[in-house]
């Protein structure tokens, strides 16, 4: 199954920085963990794995500006 990994609407910010991708590509996620460190003008955030499987990078993390949104990512599970 294939699940995006989208950048959520963090208050009335409109884009964010990818900072770092706390798992690297092809790693194995749990749902619910911290996949991505984003940054917006007040403060980081880590953005949670939304399901258990595989990593996909589709958006490399370094000071890249993103829509809120946005797909960044997906997990491929069975």
């Amino acid at each position: 199954m294939h699940t995006p990994i989208i950048i959520p609407q963090l208050g009335l910010v409109e884009a964010v920085v990818l900072l770092e991708w706390l798992t690297p590509d092809g790693g194995q996620v749990e749902k619910g963990t911290p996949v991505l460190l984003v940054e917006t003008e007040k403060a980081q955030t880590e953005i949670v794995a939304p399901a258990t499987g595989t990593l996909f990078v589709t958006m490399p993390a370094g000071d890249q500006e993103v829509s809120t949104g946005a797909e960044v990512g997906h997990i491929e599970s069975l």
